[in-house]
């Protein structure tokens, strides 16, 4: 990866109440004034932060807020952890992958994400942008898969939908040239 990417406090369009915002900025001036490494990075503090206390368009975020469920989702699938992942979707899911086509259930979406990532060593999700508008989850990420001959990347928008914690659509959209060539760089294909 070109650079190394930290999403900034702005980009999470979260409102935190004035004395939550204060104590979460102390504790990052705290930790670069020092010049911490390791530990809690900057996102998860804020995290903590916003799960403890923040309210999001209105409503306290909770552990079945829209932006939460698409959070744990995908840190699972991130790790490739399908019996946990597919704990927060729904038994009617469509999942699309834009340039292919839609899958229906939870037993498709591992059919066709299991085979695709059997071959990688690692995944990193890097998310960069969230969006929440109400039942609806828009990610901007960059998808970084690991094979034996390196690493594979393709930037990808996600736009989740959500109703009573469980995700009902799962839309990806990237360019299949990209994700093409970047695949045939480290001896993958699709097929």
């Amino acid at each position: 990866m070109c650079g190394e990417h930290r999403p900034r406090l702005a980009d999470e369009r979260i409102r935190i109440p004035a004395l939550l915002a204060e104590r979460l900025g102390e504790q990052l001036l705290e930790r670069h004034a020092h010049g911490s490494e390791g530990g809690e990075d900057e996102i998860s503090l804020r995290r903590k932060v916003v799960d403890d206390h923040a309210i999001a368009d209105g409503e306290a975020v909770g552990d079945k807020h829209p932006r939460r469920v698409v959070e744990r989702f995908m840190a699972a699938m991130e790790k490739l952890d399908y019996d946990t992942a597919l704990t927060y979707v729904s038994d009617t899911i469509v999942y699309t992958n834009i340039p292919m086509g839609p899958v229906e259930g939870p037993d498709a979406v591992r059919g066709l994400l299991e085979p695709f990532f059997a071959s990688t060593l690692e995944n990193e999700w890097v998310i960069s942008h969230v969006a929440v508008n109400g039942p609806t989850v828009f990610i901007e990420r960059l998808d970084r898969h690991h094979y034996p001959a390196g690493w594979a990347e393709l930037p990808v928008v996600g736009v989740l939908e959500v109703q009573d914690g469980l995700i009902t659509a799962w839309r990806d959209y990237f360019d299949l040239a990209t994700l093409q060539h970047n695949l045939a760089q480290v001896g993958q294909s699709l097929g």
